[in-house]
């Protein structure tokens, strides 16, 4: 975890921010494709949430965490984004 409490409650804020984004990609993949085109859509969002997190597995320490933390984050939201638009 950091060790700023400004810099924890905002990563906090950023992960809240990507279930809320995932929640609603959950209920727009099922909209749109039934349960088999969600579940689908889950686990390739999965694989690439489990690639971002290899490109920071060679960093070490609380840094590659948030770092980490922080760019999954922002890949939920992103896609969320290109569902809104």
């Amino acid at each position: 975890m950091s060790k700023h409490p400004a810099a924890e409650a905002e990563l906090l804020q950023s992960e809240q921010d990507a279930l809320l984004a995932l929640s609603k990609l959950l209920r727009i993949w099922y909209s749109e494709a039934g349960l088999h085109g969600m579940l689908r859509s889950l686990d390739a969002t999965l694989v690439q949430c489990n690639a971002i997190r290899d490109e920071f597995a060679t960093e070490g320490g609380d840094q590659r965490l948030d770092a980490e933390r922080g760019a999954i984050s922002q890949h939920l939201s992103f896609m969320l984004s290109l569902c809104a638009d």
